[in-house]
């Protein structure tokens, strides 16, 4: 799956999924990774409760620094020089690409990333409107969104 949807309200959410939203944290309609997204999960009596989190096991701002190579040491060089001059914020270094975001069915309970989450049962419903998957068939990427026929809320598995 492509993690890129667009999610339900506190009303939705509590109307469809029977499951308020108790944080004082906005979120924006459409999600991407590192953004914050409502999810459900069951709290220790069993009942639901709704958070907000972001889509990934290692947040972007947690990933480590890239090395850089002399010549990316030095485009960034320019880049900071040229913000500075602009008086633009000072972009960070990159960071090392981490994508967690999918996992198959068949290797969620064997590989690294996921195993722990998934023995331990630290399950969670996404709740969403419409997932944005790219359709290549053209030759060009095309955004299709996918939803139900009737546009009720989906609920996407999570960990």
């Amino acid at each position: 799956m492509c993690v890129n949807y667009i999610t339900v309200s506190r009303q939705i959410c509590f109307d469809w999924f029977k499951t308020p939203i108790e944080v004082n944290e906005d979120w924006r309609e459409e999600i991407y990774k590192d953004r914050l997204a409502p999810f459900i999960i069951h709290d220790d009596q069993g009942s639901r409760k709704g958070l907000l989190g972001t889509y990934g096991f290692v947040p972007q701002r947690h990933r480590p620094f890239k090395k850089l190579t002399p010549e990316e040491q030095t485009k960034f060089e320019r880049k900071i020089e040229k913000a500075k001059a602009d008086g633009k914020p000072l972009t960070e270094p990159p960071r090392i690409s981490m994508d967690t975001m999918n996992a198959r069915a068949e290797e969620v309970g064997s590989k690294v990333t996921y195993k722990r989450f998934w023995l331990q049962q630290q399950l969670c419903i996404v709740p969403a409107l419409k997932v944005f998957e790219p359709n290549w068939e053209t030759g060009l990427h095309e955004r299709w969104a996918l939803e139900l026929a009737g546009g009720e809320p989906i609920g996407l598995p999570g960990m």
